[in-house]
């Protein structure tokens, strides 16, 4: 007699996943709790209502709420990206509810109800660089969607995630003003941007300027001036060599 031997794969409880990844938090709602609990309380059950019903629109799935915060994930870039658009429509119309949102693709791991990975700690890296209104979206994510007509994509540079919060503006931008200011420890300015030290300012609050050898160096001395009249610290790779940041790791 032969012996039949049964072949099967373990059930395995962890599923991983190619997600776009979306964080969609509500900026203030801790001091808000404190200076008028029963408003704050109000906007956040309204603020979930809100979240249940774009999500559900868009194809989207709620992973998990972190009191002030919500994690979803989504099928394809797109549905995340038209999303977020529709969210920050309605959490503007009154009453405003001020929300940031980031997204980025990555593999994600569903494991008890909850979603873990390196996808997920960058889309939550991204939002908490925003400003309430805003949606910031990954180069991955960018890189998908650049192609379609509907949606107008501004870039901010390069995001160096480690413990300094560096921003590379490598082309021309335009900045509204802003409330709530994103706080950054250096700005790197390269290749010559149509841009001003005072524009910048407006929107970011940050500690130093550099510029690199790509800037002419009648430019690099115009945003000089801008920043000593303005009392920020800046700094000329052509004039004075290489520059060196402590990052304290």
């Amino acid at each position: 007699n032969n012996n039949l031997l049964l072949l099967y794969k373990k059930q395995d409880p962890q599923m991983h996943k190619l997600s776009a990844v979306l964080f969609v938090f509500f900026a203030g709602y801790t001091a808000m709790m404190q200076e008028d609990e029963k408003t704050a309380l109000q906007l956040i059950n309204k603020f979930k209502k809100d979240i249940e019903k774009q999500t559900e629109k868009f194809n989207g799935r709620i992973v998990q709420y972190y009191g002030d915060g919500c994690l979803l994930t989504f099928e394809s870039s797109t549905d995340a990206v038209d999303c977020a658009i529709s969210m920050q429509h309605v959490f503007s119309e009154s009453p405003v509810i001020p929300v940031r949102i980031g997204i980025h693709m990555g593999e994600i791991m569903f494991r008890n109800n909850g979603a873990f990975g390196n996808g997920v700690n960058i889309a939550s890296r991204i939002e908490s660089m925003g400003i309430p209104g805003s949606i910031l979206v990954s180069k991955t994510i960018r890189d998908q969607i650049i192609n379609k007509s509907s949606f107008l994509l501004a870039s901010l540079g390069t995001f160096q995630f480690k413990n300094v919060r560096v921003l590379i503006i490598d082309k021309s931008i335009i900045l509204n003003t802003v409330q709530d200011k994103m706080k950054l420890d250096l700005i790197i300015i390269s290749k010559n941007p149509r841009i001003n030290i005072t524009q910048l300012v407006k929107v970011f609050n940050c500690k130093q300027f550099v510029f690199d050898s790509s800037n002419p160096i009648w430019k690099i001395r115009k945003w000089q001036q801008e920043c000593r009249s303005l009392q920020i610290n800046d700094y000329s790779v052509p004039e004075s060599g290489a520059f060196i940041y402590n990052i304290g790791i």
